[in-house]
């Protein structure tokens, strides 16, 4: 049985992958017609911090994350697809690879 390897992100490919989660919630956000401020007041979190995740600029907790997709009538699972659907995999990054599973 062959191990799987999985080699740490760059800070390149955190950055990026946190923009794109942003871009998601922003999008999911604006789909609802909703405003910062009353998203990020049904979701426990202040204006400021639901700019800052909207722009990739912070990280979330699942705890945070799971608040703010109820308010957006979402799921995480949802605004991930759309993530990878928007952005590069992590194999067209330089120096990464697909991590190999065995059997």
């Amino acid at each position: 049985m062959r191990r799987c390897q999985l080699t740490k992100p760059s800070d390149h490919e955190v950055e990026d992958y946190r923009r794109r989660l942003g871009d998601a919630i922003l999008s999911a956000r604006k789909r609802r017609r909703l405003t910062q401020k009353s998203a990020a007041d049904a979701a426990g979190v202040t204006r400021q911090f639901f700019g800052l995740l909207e722009r990739g600029g912070i990280n979330v907790s699942l705890e945070t994350l799971l608040r703010i997709c109820s308010v957006l009538e979402t799921t995480p699972a949802l605004l991930f697809r759309e993530v990878e659907q928007n952005g590069r995999s992590a194999s067209e990054f330089e120096g990464t690879q697909e991590p190999s599973v065995g059997d």
